[in-house]
């Protein structure tokens, strides 16, 4: 038996697909579309182009004047500093910041002149400045620089430390503690200078003064008894 299969109904499906496949491209474009009908001119390219150009020009001019800035502040600060040390020094005054995390302590030339501690670079732990203390004031400093901490109050004390073997030097410091953003303690700065001089003044005005006492004592007990022995002779 032979098939049959009508022939108008295999040419139909055939002219379907020959029918639809050229549209294949045309739908593949769809995507494309937007972004080429998106495409620019010339003449707003050289535009977006001049524009770009013209804001980096202006992001690096206003770069260049905060580095500018920048420098002077820096500048002014390091003159600032350097004007301020030279006051210090003039005024024997040196210069301690203390970290309060590590226990390390830098001293400036000058301090480390005033209290002879011995440093690396300047720096050394806080134990080797408290042994040069003079034994009756180290307690006494220990806890005037507590009580500032504890406080956020100025550090001001005098104390003697040891100039040599067997002599000491009176000296006075002040300071202040330093905060982070967290509100933790982290450094204590400050200062100290010789007060020996005032110091030496006060002892020999205070040793005068009890010298005079004494004597004017002892004058006034001569007085008295040369007065019971002339009513004893009146007697």
């Amino acid at each position: 038996i032979s098939s049959y299969w009508p022939t108008h109904r295999v040419s139909a499906p055939v002219r379907l697909s020959t029918s639809v496949a050229p549209s294949a491209p045309v739908v593949a474009t769809v995507p494309i579309v937007p972004r080429a009908l998106a495409l620019r001119s010339a003449s707003q390219l050289e535009q977006e182009v001049a524009a770009r150009t013209l804001a980096l020009q202006q992001a690096t001019e206003e770069q260049q004047h905060i580095n500018e800035e920048r420098e002077r502040i820096a500048a002014s600060l390091r003159d600032s500093e350097a004007r301020l040390r030279l006051a210090l020094q003039a005024g024997g005054m040196g210069i301690w910041d203390w970290d309060l995390v590590t226990g390390q302590v830098h001293f400036d030339d000058m301090e480390i002149a005033l209290t002879g501690v011995p440093t690396v670079n300047n720096y050394a732990h806080v134990d080797r400045f408290f042994e040069r203390v003079h034994p009756d004031d180290r307690d006494g400093v220990q806890s005037a620089l507590q009580r500032a901490m504890e406080h956020n109050e100025e550090y001001d004390h005098e104390f003697r430390i040891l100039e040599s073997d067997q002599n000491y030097r009176w000296l006075s410091g002040r300071g202040r503690v330093v905060y982070n953003n967290a509100g933790n303690r982290v450094r204590m700065v400050g200062v100290n200078f010789d007060i020996s001089d005032r110091k030496n003044i006060l002892v020999d005005t205070e040793s005068r003064n009890f010298i005079a006492r004494f004597d004017n004592d002892r004058f006034i007990d001569r007085t008295e008894v040369l007065k019971d022995f002339n009513r004893g002779l009146g007697n």
